[in-house]
């Protein structure tokens, strides 16, 4: 059953825990759906409700079910779903890079890595694609030594990331530091 208070807490809940405003939220929709920064406002204060395409494209974006996201479930993750996400950024990525066998490798993938650490690479990897689509961004301002940073670090750690002292990445966008984020 549908909950609309449930989908704008969690809505709420993905954008905030990584540190994003309406409107960053806003311009990583464009990589698939495009949302107004002020239909995500009006969905997180419950004034209108998402077609099901939109909530879709956020749900992937940060790699969570649209089960999850509409309160229908208690588990953000779902192992088809992550898979079939990276999947298809791993052949995007893997053209410009290595990745370790333990995460191109499906069966390896699972054991290895926490379900948390994968949906928090496929976030990465989404605000990747949006700044080499935008250059002119300064959505995480990050140089591409610090992408290729945060992704070995994520890879390494083999733990969720919320676990670790410090962030593992701090833009110096107004001094604001970010965190991957646990639903």
């Amino acid at each position: 059953m549908y909950n609309k208070e449930c989908l704008a807490k969690r809505l709420k809940q993905l954008r905030t825990g990584y540190g994003l405003s309406m409107k960053e939220l806003s311009d990583l929709t464009t990589l698939a759906i495009p949302i107004g920064g002020a239909a995500i406002g009006h969905w997180e204060s419950l004034k209108r409700i998402p077609m099901i395409s939109s909530a879709q494209s956020i749900a992937d974006l940060f790699a969570v079910s649209l089960d999850w996201l509409a309160g229908r479930i208690d588990t953000p993750y779902q192992e088809e779903l992550l898979e079939a996400l990276e999947e298809a950024q791993i052949r995007e990525i893997q053209k410009g890079q290595d990745l370790p066998e333990s995460y191109t490798q499906v069966p390896v993938r699972q054991v290895t890595y926490s379900q948390d650490v994968r949906a928090n690479l496929v976030f990465l990897w989404n605000c990747r694609r949006y700044e080499k689509a935008h250059p002119e961004s300064t959505l995480l301002g990050l140089a591409e030594k610090d992408w290729n940073a945060i992704q070995r670090q994520l890879l390494e750690q083999r733990i969720p990331v919320w676990y670790l002292e410090k962030p593992i990445w701090s833009p110096a966008r107004s001094g604001k530091k970010k965190r991957f984020w646990k639903p």
